[in-house]
């Protein structure tokens, strides 16, 4: 699937919003566009109109207009199963309205979009097709286990549904039971099951007599048990006896037949069963000698039958011929009756021909129509002059309306050229202005705000110099007293007294100097501060009236500018209408000549279809068309001539066959449904004829085949007769019957003492070798001795059995009488929870194991492919430093080999190189799903820790891969776009 546009009605802050995909052969498209420029929009765009709008529940940006506009857009698409199609999906529903627009009309829903998506859903697209730097944070912290279940995952229900599907049953095991807890509904409910089986003893506790009643019963069933024993002893012992008493003549009969075996002539060397044996072999020879009689009888009959059938061999050698006229004969009928069609086909084909021809006002012949020149290149280009033609029209009206136009805005420029100039200043004017304005600037070129700053400054410095003046005489006069003072009290206290004089004398004389008021400078500041006020004041009073006269001079001038510069800026308009003017002019003659042209080349089809050069081109047009459609008839009508003729001749060879097959079977004067039907039944008869003797030949020969073997059976069974008789060393078969009759008595004797010992022998407490007959013991007094015992112990067991009945309705009458059987039945409904809430559980338990069991099946049959695939495109990206991936069951996460043979794990690796592993898996897994629907893959701005050379490989596999799958690449790096080979698209 390729995208070829994106069309936005209103989709965030995009209203009407183009977004052409280039068609150079490259499927590497690269969009570029700064923060907030919409690149966010266009992607959550694309995978909206795919996939559906975000719904109100949801916490994703549904993206609507911000002006309440149109909802949704339109995706271009080209596919190769459906050609070009178009993907419209606007508000409606919850996820919105969806059509897809064929190239033909026709127009699908929701279901066959996502056929066309492969029935993929949102959430598999993002974590497949779709990702950024931020799509796996976590590579660093999967293990074994959860990067198989990752991958599993990821590829069904998206990177966000990595560990959800197993949490999720753990959390719904944990809802039903915990080992420790006792919230979850199991443990809650067994708890309260063991809280009322607590209830339910304290119930039977407190029922009066319930213990003694259930003692008592206890006891009784005792005693039930003891006198059931003695009844089973005594009914052992009765059968027992019973049973003797019954084999006793079992015994004397076996006693007999000893002794009869002793008297008769001993018969070893007899043959088994020799007399059955001698009648068997008698009497099949019997049997085959008569079978071999029936034989002869029925060959004779048959040969009989055989000399009067009468077979037609010609009739049979047609069957063949039949067959394939049989076989052909509703495609006879069918092709007769196109054939008549076809004639009814031309007859109307013709009229309409000749109805054309009347609109065309042609005479022609068909053949001189054929050659006429009406091919559909031809068609297309008398359509497009037909256009031209159309547009040259309307090009000429709109031509028209602008020649107009300019005229009138031309005509309007100069008028307000006239209007401008007339308020110009004269020269005069303009000058006397400008020089009176000169001299007002001379003397205003001493500036009045620039001279009360000197003022102020000379102010300012004349005040901070006295200051300083005043602060430097008072230290100085400080440091003199403090100088004077120690002399003093020095001269004092060494009493000299001229010294103090002098010292008195010298100190009024330093200090008159030092406060004597002469500093030159203080006076030129005052001098400079009293020029400064006097010019200040002189200019306050004339600045007025001065002011006043120069605004209105400069005024004027700046109008009458001002009006010099509309005047020029109407003449370059002016020019600009002049140009406008040139072009329309001469759109007129390209007008013209392109008319003439389009003129020229309607006249030359209209000659050549034998029309006026005056005919308007729509006319041109519809006879063209008509010229195509008897140019269709007449080739149509060809055709039907030559099916007809090709119908005609395998009619003529279809009935040859008939009239040869007529001839076979002597069928005159019939049609040729007649003679098929005439042929089969002839053709039936005779086959039965033959299949008939074929038959009875075979009959024959088997008869006699029987025969010869049937003899050979006899010759056989006399010799084994003769054997017979010499084994029993009998001189021939009567003396056998006789030693056979013998042997037959002897084995009756042995077979019935058998049968005795036998009997005896199931009886396996007695000791048929050792038994000695004691008849004393097993007579009738015996027996009915120990019948009456047993008599009395069943009356006994009946007795107990009353009373023990008694006991359980009163205990049964206790237990349903109150607490006791409330409780009990709360507690069987206890126990259903208990079993359903256990079955829960077990379901679950069982989910997560063949959760489990899939996923490391998945892990170990597809990872290594997988993780083969990303090695390649690993290495490629860090340009050889790598070339292996694995992921051992004993890590916890990827660990990668370097080139030079060492190992690192994911988290010693660097930022950017774990983003080359994460874009290698990626892409990888896109590899590893391939199937007949490709999707575009969408990557926003993954490459930014890459440095300028990995950058460069991560570009060159995204153009391999482009060769497969179309790669959209969302970027807001200006630096990376001379990197692509292939044009930008900026938003």
């Amino acid at each position: 699937m390729i995208i070829k546009e994106l069309v936005i009605y209103g989709y965030g802050k995009f209203q009407n919003k183009h977004i052409p995909f280039h068609n150079d052969n490259n499927n590497l498209h690269v969009i570029y566009g700064e923060n907030e420029a919409g690149k966010s929009t266009t992607m959550s765009f694309i995978q909206s109109i795919f996939f559906g709008f975000a719904t109100k529940q949801q916490t994703e940006n549904r993206y609507e207009p911000r002006d309440s506009g149109k909802y949704g857009g339109r995706i271009h698409i080209e596919t190769n199963k459906y050609g070009e199609l178009i993907i419209e999906r606007t508000s409606g529903k919850a996820i919105g309205e969806v059509f897809v627009y064929f190239e033909d009309g026709k127009v699908r829903g929701e279901d066959f979009l996502k056929e066309l998506l492969g029935d993929f859903d949102k959430t598999t697209y993002q974590a497949i097709f779709s990702f950024n730097i931020h799509g796996l944070q976590h590579i660093k912290r999967l293990n074994i286990d959860e990067i198989g279940k990752f991958l599993f995952l990821s590829s069904l229900y998206g990177s966000d549904a990595l560990f959800y599907l197993d949490n999720r049953l753990t959390k719904q095991q944990e809802q039903i039971f915990k080992r420790t807890g006792r919230k979850p509904a199991l443990n809650d409910a067994l708890f309260d099951l063991q809280k009322k089986n607590a209830q339910l003893t304290d119930a039977k506790r407190k029922v009066i007599d319930y213990e003694s009643l259930i003692n008592e019963r206890r006891e009784l069933e005792k005693k039930l048990e003891i006198v059931m024993n003695e009844k089973q002893e005594l009914n052992k012992e009765l059968k027992l006896k019973e049973r003797i008493r019954s084999l006793m003549p079992s015994i004397r009969e076996k006693k007999w037949c000893d002794d009869q075996l002793s008297i008769l002539k001993d018969t070893s060397y007899f043959p088994p069963d020799g007399l059955s044996l001698l009648d068997q072999l008698q009497q099949k020879r019997t049997q085959i000698e008569e079978q071999v009689y029936s034989y002869e009888l029925k060959i004779e009959q048959i040969k009989k039958e055989i000399k009067h059938i009468d077979v037609k061999d010609n009739v049979l050698a047609s069957s063949e011929l039949l067959r394939e006229l049989k076989e052909n004969l509703s495609l006879y009928e069918e092709k007769k009756s196109t054939y008549n069609e076809c004639l009814v086909k031309i007859e109307n084909i013709e009229e309409e021909i000749t109805l054309y021809k009347l609109r065309l006002h042609h005479s022609l012949t068909d053949d001189e129509l054929l050659q006429m020149k009406a091919a559909i290149p031809m068609k297309e280009a008398l359509k497009k002059d037909v256009f031209e033609y159309q547009n040259l029209l309307e090009k000429k009206d709109t031509l028209d309306e602008q020649f107009e136009a300019a005229r009138n805005e031309l005509e309007q420029s100069e008028e307000k050229i006239n209007e401008l100039n007339n308020r110009l200043l004269k020269a005069e004017e303009r000058a006397a202005a400008e020089a009176e304005l000169e001299v007002m600037n001379e003397s205003r070129k001493i500036n009045i705000s620039e001279v009360k700053k000197e003022y102020e400054q000379a102010e300012n410095d004349l005040n901070m110099y006295e200051k300083l003046k005043r602060n430097k005489k008072r230290s100085q006069n400080i440091f003199l007293f403090v100088l004077f003072a120690a002399a003093l009290i020095w001269t004092v206290v060494n009493e000299y007294w001229i010294i103090i004089s002098l010292l008195l004398g010298g100190a009024v004389m330093l200090f008159y100097f030092i406060n004597k008021n002469n500093d030159p400078f203080i006076k030129r500041l005052t001098e400079r501060r009293d020029e400064l006020g006097e010019y200040l004041q002189s200019k306050h009073d004339n600045e007025g009236m001065l002011q006043n006269r120069y605004s209105e001079l400069q005024s004027l001038v700046v109008m009458d500018d001002h009006l010099k510069q509309m005047i020029q800026q109407e003449e370059i308009q002016k020019q600009h209408f002049e140009r406008l003017y040139e072009r329309i002019i001469t759109k007129y003659e390209q007008w013209e000549i392109q008319f003439f042209s389009n003129q020229e080349k309607i006249k030359l089809i209209a000659k050549n279809l034998n029309l006026n050069d005056d005919c308007l081109p729509e006319m041109v047009l519809e006879s063209f068309e008509h010229l195509q459609i008897v140019q269709e008839k007449i080739i149509k009508k060809d055709q039907l001539h030559k099916e007809a003729e090709l119908i005609a001749i395998e009619l003529e060879i279809y009935g040859d066959k008939c009239n040869q097959l007529a001839e076979n079977c002597h069928i005159e004067g019939r049609g040729i449904g007649e003679i098929i039907y005439i042929a089969g039944k002839m053709m039936d008869e005779e086959r039965e004829l033959y299949e008939k003797r074929k038959q009875l030949e075979e009959r024959q020969k088997e008869l006699e085949d029987d025969c010869l073997e049937l003899n050979n059976k006899r010759n056989y069974f006399i010799l084994e007769e003769e054997r017979l008789v010499e084994r029993a060393k009998c001189n021939d078969s009567d003396e056998f019957k006789k030693l056979g009759k013998i042997a037959e008595h002897r084995e009756q004797l042995l077979k019935q003492k058998s049968w005795i010992e036998k009997q005896l022998l199931m009886e396996n407490y007695i000791d048929i070798n050792n038994f000695v007959l004691n008849e004393e013991a097993f007579t009738l007094e015996k027996i009915e001795e120990i019948k009456q015992k047993l008599e009395t112990s069943v009356l006994e067991e009946k007795n107990i059995l009353k009373q023990l009945s008694k006991l359980i309705v009163q205990i049964e009458e206790i237990e349903r009488s109150g607490t006791y059987s409330e409780l009990r039945y709360a507690i069987e409904q206890d126990r259903t929870i208990v079993k359903d809430l256990a079955k829960q559980w077990a379901v679950l338990t069982l989910a997560k194991d063949l959760l489990a069991i899939t996923v490391e099946s998945h892990r170990k049959n597809k990872l290594p492919k997988l993780l083969k695939q990303a090695e390649n495109y690993f290495s490629f990206l860090t340009h050889s430093s790598y070339k292996k991936i694995f992921l051992p069951e004993e890590e916890e996460t990827f660990i990668v080999e370097r080139s030079d043979g060492m190992r690192f794990h994911a988290d010693d690796l660097s930022q950017a190189t774990v983003e080359q592993l994460y874009v290698a898996l990626r892409l990888a897994l896109a590899k590893s799903i391939k199937n007949e629907t490709i999707l575009p893959i969408i990557i926003d701005d993954s490459f930014v820790n890459f440095d300028h050379k990995r950058t460069q490989r991560v570009i060159d596999l995204l153009h391999e891969f482009a060769s497969e799958y179309q790669i959209i690449f969302f970027t807001c790096h200006k630096h990376l776009l001379p990197r692509f080979r292939t044009k930008t698209i900026e938003i």
